[in-house]
């Protein structure tokens, strides 16, 4: 399940490096996009071109406490795309670095930084059945 966030974090990465408004707003709206289905649109691409050509499992749907996390980034990068848009681009540096470092252990080792603190108080998450 590392494909979602690898790709997260290039594009996040790219977009602050850039300081672009419209590549750290493509970042939030498909974070909203995993937030308010039962797939982030880079598991859909997943499932859809990679899963077949790799003969690798799909990737299940979201659960929710994933779906809350992508809410989170989903304002996050919203803030990140406005700051860049309104010149505020050292600011917006920080808040699109800062993303991009949350998204790396999650890339990289499988820890979220904002869903392990959760499990600590909320308990395991439990997988979502419905689908989109």
């Amino acid at each position: 399940m590392r494909f979602t966030p690898t790709a997260n974090v290039v594009l996040v990465a790219v977009g602050t490096a850039l300081g672009s408004p419209l590549v750290t707003g493509i970042a939030a709206l498909m974070m909203a996009i995993g937030a308010l289905t039962s797939a982030h649109p880079f598991d859909r691409l997943y499932n859809s071109l990679l899963s077949p050509l790799l003969k690798s499992p799909r990737l299940p749907p979201s659960p929710d406490r994933r779906r809350f996390v992508f809410a989170v980034g989903a304002v996050w990068l919203g803030v990140t795309a406005s700051l860049f848009q309104m010149g505020f681009t050292a600011t917006g540096y920080i808040f699109g670095g800062i993303m991009a470092v949350m998204i790396v252990p999650l890339a990289t080792v499988h820890f979220c930084p904002i869903s392990e603190p959760m499990e600590l108080i909320f308990g395991p998450a439990r997988p979502r059945r419905d689908q989109d």
